[in-house]
């Protein structure tokens, strides 16, 4: 593994409180100390949740808390030499940290203050439950176009006790229909308003409807009833708040913080933007960040306000993430909305950590290490970048290539024309349609499909097709469906992460070494991350001897996960 992606892991896996850990005490003693530096019991669980899955944990235990110690004591070192040599002050360093360090402090004031301020108290909770809306229900839906006529057929069949699935799948326009009408686990209010009364009190195997609903007809068939815990009811009644409560957060900050956009220099800039580049409108601003007029170009100053802070174009250029950065380099902003918008992005981070300092969260230990673990993992990585660069011209791209071969193999393989389908249903029916047909790219496009260039199994979008290599080292459900099938065979309908696939094998591709052109650009990357680890190895020996760890043993033993489970991993 590359060592400053390990240290980086390490770093961001220290910055979770994993729920299924023991919390050492506030004044627990370090387990060893780097210079001016702690390595504490949260740091080796940090540590923990990222090595949970090496072997040396169970062939090793003392070995692999050694591993988990090792790994805490380079971040340490990597970090203090980073602040040494200045990264911590790097713009661009400051300007990563201030955003992510804005997310952290967020979540924090989420968790203490916000998510209180809008959890249910227990008689809202009962109310919710008498009320029967948050009944959990399993049923069976029909919808149908029947008329007056099919109304009545319908009713009488489901009377007469014909089975409900076989009626949903003959009756039912719902995407259902095919399953059964099975809808799976509901709460009552979720369903038709019509249905509801009857629903709360319903019993497995009754039949609710039909209800007529403008021109369709609704039927339920109850298969089971559950309970509806507190815990889910509390869940329920928090999920619509819990989806607004950042936006809510951040439009009330701005307005405790009495945001404002200058309207005039917001026009004046949306006309220099119109005039002139963005670079020469940077070098145009003096250290303030201002400008006169200047002939035909117009002043500009203060964008925005809010309490204690403003806000330039100088702000503005430093966050063309913010922006649709054209290919000339320009910006787009559309109007003084979108621009108010951008300059409210800017300045929340700020706005977000002086609300966190008022109600003393930054204070808290756990959280100032998190702040610290932070701003070490930005500065590592780009000192590693800045200091670890070697040649890597075309020349060092083929030698490196030459001389690690072995890594670039194309493994064998499936060729496939592969279809992804939006709903089962549609792939069922392609599937019933192409087998007799045939399966084609041609067949695939008159029927609606676009074709996606070079899709994997895994990226190939919905209603797309395309032709791809379904690899036989590949676990994805498709790759695995088609390993057992032969030349001109095809797939039965597979689940994937945008749809439903149908894969018609094409024929079978050897494995073979990759050619430099077709791997230039990972050998540029491969031979990067070599570099880097290199440097990164050698500075770490460095450090170590320079400045050796106090390591205190028995508090490494004294540190016990939770009941032998994967601390990354929540409790049940």
């Amino acid at each position: 593994m590359r060592q400053i992606a390990f240290i980086g892991a390490a770093c961001a896996a220290l910055l979770v409180t994993g729920p299924g850990l023991l919390r050492p005490a506030a004044a627990a003693p370090p387990i060893a100390v780097v210079d001016d530096r702690k390595v504490e019991e949260a740091d080796i669980r940090g540590a923990a949740r990222l090595l949970w899955q090496d072997p040396l944990r169970t062939k090793n235990p003392p070995a692999w808390r050694k591993k988990l110690l090792d790994l805490c004591i380079d971040r340490e070192l990597l970090g203090r030499e980073a602040e040494r040599r200045g990264y911590t002050r790097a713009p661009d360093v400051v300007r990563d940290y201030r955003y992510q360090a804005a997310g952290v402090l967020y979540g924090e004031i989420e968790r203490r203050v916000l998510i209180p301020a809008i959890t249910p108290p227990q008689a809202q909770i009962d109310s919710a439950r008498a009320s029967g809306r948050y009944r959990r229900v399993h049923v069976r839906y029909i919808l149908s176009v029947a008329d007056d006529k099919g109304a009545v057929i319908l009713a009488n069949d489901l009377h007469r006790g014909v089975p409900f699935d076989s009626l949903a799948r003959l009756w039912s326009t719902h995407p259902s229909a095919s399953r059964g009408g099975d809808i799976g686990w509901r709460f009552v209010g979720e369903l038709s308003a019509p249905a509801q009364p009857l629903l709360k009190t319903a019993k497995p195997g009754d039949i609710v409807g039909p209800f007529k609903s403008s021109f369709m007809r609704e039927v339920y068939q109850v298969v089971a009833v559950d309970e509806t815990s507190d815990d889910a009811i509390r869940n329920a009644l928090m999920a619509k708040p819990r989806m607004m409560l950042r936006d809510r957060y951040e439009a009330d900050l701005l307005t405790k913080r009495h945001f404002a956009l200058d309207q005039a220099e917001g026009n004046n800039l949306l006309f220099a933007l119109a005039t002139e580049t963005p670079d020469s409108i940077l070098a145009s601003l003096d250290a303030s960040g201002r400008r006169p007029k200047q002939g035909i170009h117009p002043g500009l100053g203060v964008l925005a306000r809010a309490d204690g802070d403003s806000i330039t174009f100088r702000e503005l250029g430093a966050h063309r993430e913010l922006f649709d950065v054209h290919a000339d380099g320009s910006f787009h902003i559309a109007d003084l909305e979108h621009l108010r918008a951008i300059c409210a992005n800017v300045l929340l981070p700020d706005l977000i950590r002086k609300d966190a300092e008022e109600q003393g969260i930054d204070r808290d230990p756990g959280m100032t290490r998190k702040m610290r673990l932070l701003k070490d993992e930005y500065a590592t990585k780009a000192m590693v970048a800045h200091e670890a660069s070697g040649p890597r011209d075309p020349a060092s791209l083929r030698a490196f290539y030459d001389a690690h071969r072995g890594l670039y193999q194309r493994p064998a393989g499936k060729r496939a024309l592969v279809g992804m389908f939006s709903t089962r249903d549609l792939a069922v029916q392609g599937l019933s349609e192409w087998l007799g047909t045939g399966f084609t790219e041609s067949v695939l496009v008159a029927s609606g499909f676009k074709l996606q260039p070079n899709p994997t199994a895994t990226s190939l979008l919905k209603d797309h097709c395309g032709e791809l290599t379904l690899f036989d080292r590949d676990t994805d459900p498709l790759s695995m469906a088609a390993r057992p099938l032969n030349e001109k065979q095809m797939t039965p309908v597979v689940p994937m992460p945008h749809g439903w696939a149908l894969a018609y094998i094409i024929g079978r591709e050897s494995a073979r070494p990759l050619t430099f052109s077709e791997v230039q650009s990972r050998v540029a990357l491969d031979l990067a991350a070599s570099q880097e680890d290199s440097w990164v190895v050698g500075l770490l020996d460095q450090l170590r001897a320079a400045t050796p760890a106090q390591r205190y043993a028995a508090r490494l033993e004294a540190v016990r996960f939770d009941g032998g489970a994967n601390p990354g991993r929540r409790r049940r």
